[in-house]
């Protein structure tokens, strides 16, 4: 019998294909099966005339925000110059992401924008002006609290999600052929809701959630199997947490 911690486990993967393969090659590094099931597509925005104005003019900008590596990639597609010098990321992906175009940013541990907002700098703010730059359709949390906290905060929205179509009979088949689900986003649980009969193998399976709130909207959605959630989002701890599931089975989520 192999080792490897995750011998054998069957996992399906659904994250956008540039961002999947990092995840697989660590998984099956751990002897996990790894199928790929793609839910969503990161396109351009709808409007990019207008995202380009909101980074030019944001170039005096007291602090930009970056939600997310496409938001880093998208930005850098539509005005890769001229950036502060002060930026933030959510999560350590986004980080690395600024990084390898050349922009040293802080991140918070926990990788959301709760954990973001936790920080002592965020906690006043007035007079300062803010850029957060995300995508088309995204929560408005952030944006609304550092609003409250007295900043002034433009939103360049630098790419958007787009579902991508899959027959029921092909999602409930990738379902039937997996143990446990990974999904890394609410927008991807929702994707494979959205596609999915009222009754169908998910409900019962284990998922791989990015944080208590995307579990919450599973439960409400009728999900009944155990919901796993990493210490952190990034590809090491959505790896860890289903090793430590697979060495002692439990439910992160009542």
């Amino acid at each position: 019998m192999s080792s490897a911690p995750l011998a054998g486990l069957r996992v399906l993967v659904t994250r956008p294909v540039h961002q999947a393969g990092g995840l697989v090659l660590k998984l099956e590094d751990r002897g996990a099966v790894v199928s790929t099931l793609p839910l969503l597509a990161i396109t351009a925005p709808a409007d990019p005339d207008a995202a380009r104005t909101v980074l030019q003019v944001g170039r005096s900008a007291d602090l930009w925000i970056f939600t997310s590596a496409n938001a880093v990639a998208g930005a850098q597609a539509l005005h890769g110059e001229g950036w502060p010098s002060q930026l933030l990321a959510i999560g350590q992906a986004t980080a690395r992401a600024l990084a390898a175009h050349g922009h040293a940013a802080l991140a918070p541990e926990g990788g959301s924008s709760e954990d973001l907002l936790l920080w002592p700098e965020l906690a006043e703010l007035t007079g300062k002006r803010v850029v957060l730059v995300t995508g088309e359709g995204g929560r408005t949390l952030l944006a609304r609290t550092l609003a409250d906290r007295g900043a002034s905060v433009a939103v360049a929205r630098c790419y958007r999600r787009e579902v991508i179509p899959h027959a029921a009979a092909t999602l409930e088949a990738a379902l039937r052929t997996s143990e446990v689900v990974l999904l890394t986003s609410g927008e991807a649980l929702q994707a494979l809701l959205s596609q999915l009969p009222p009754t169908s193998a998910l409900q019962e399976m284990p998922l791989l959630l990015p944080s208590q709130r995307v579990a919450e909207a599973a439960r409400e959605a009728g999900c009944a199997g155990p919901i796993l959630l990493p210490a952190a989002m990034s590809d090491a701890a959505l790896c860890s947490r289903l090793e430590q599931w697979r060495a002692a089975p439990h439910n992160d989520c009542p």
